[in-house]
């Protein structure tokens, strides 16, 4: 029987002591060290105060993005470790990295089933390319909200849009039939016709998807092209990865 392992997923900012010192008392199996791929000597220097803080023994996984400001690319990562960690206990440290981390951390805790958690610093240091805070007080786990995450299906729906940058919804439907998406038959097994196909789809996806705000249609009737949204390119950039 496999084992539930602790994971711990700790954005990288001007903090050491609020990054490492969390992980004895939640005893931690596997920390995921997330950081911008590019760096200065004062972010190597807190990534590499933060390794050292981390005790042997615990696997660590380096996670980078290309900008610290986007904050949809954020947020796709933290979705993208916490579906790869799906049956582990999963703890995000949203004190530790900044803003922007923090509130994506939080967001996909939520959605994803992890605990996000708050260190509170024993003080708050004045000096300059030091760690802003020094010290560990104690950890407040944070409360655990439910969201539910967009389904996998309307997900699935704007990769394939996407693919296309503009396609008719026969078209769609044929190609979520083909991946097991949509089904074509009815409970009896017998093929359904087009107009019965054209219903369900409609039901399932294209009106969800229009609903939400993810997809536009140009055109008319049947005939009409679907394409994404600023809304749906967001969407599918954050969870459309893992």
């Amino acid at each position: 029987m496999k084992s539930i392992l602790n994971v711990h997923i700790i954005p990288i900012g001007l903090e050491i002591d609020r990054a490492t010192l969390p992980l004895k008392e939640y005893k931690a199996d596997r920390v995921y060290l997330l950081a911008p791929d590019y760096g200065d000597a004062i972010d190597d220097y807190f990534l590499d105060g933060v390794k050292a803080g981390i005790a042997e023994g615990v696997e660590v996984i380096m996670e980078g993005y290309d900008r610290w400001d986007n904050f949809h690319e954020i947020m796709s990562k933290f979705c993208e470790i916490m579906k790869r960690e799906k049956g582990n206990k999963v703890f995000v440290n949203i004190s530790s990295g900044g803003k922007l981390p923090g509130i994506a951390g939080t967001i996909a805790a939520m959605m994803f089933d992890a605990t996000p958690y708050y260190v509170v610093p024993e003080r708050y240091e004045d000096r300059r390319k030091e760690q802003l805070t020094s010290g560990y007080r104690k950890v407040i786990p944070l409360p655990e909200y439910r969201i539910s995450p967009p389904q996998e299906g309307l997900i699935e729906a704007l990769r394939i849009i996407d693919n296309y940058e503009r396609t008719g919804q026969k078209a769609l439907s044929a190609e979520l039939v083909g991946q097991g998406l949509l089904r074509d038959k009815d409970e009896k097994g017998k093929k359904l016709n087009d107009k019965a196909m054209h219903v369900l789809f409609r039901r399932q996806f294209l009106r969800p998807l229009l609903d939400k705000g993810w997809v536009e249609i140009e055109g008319q009737r049947r005939a009409a092209k679907l394409s994404l949204t600023e809304e749906g390119e967001n969407v599918l950039r954050i969870f459309g990865r893992g």
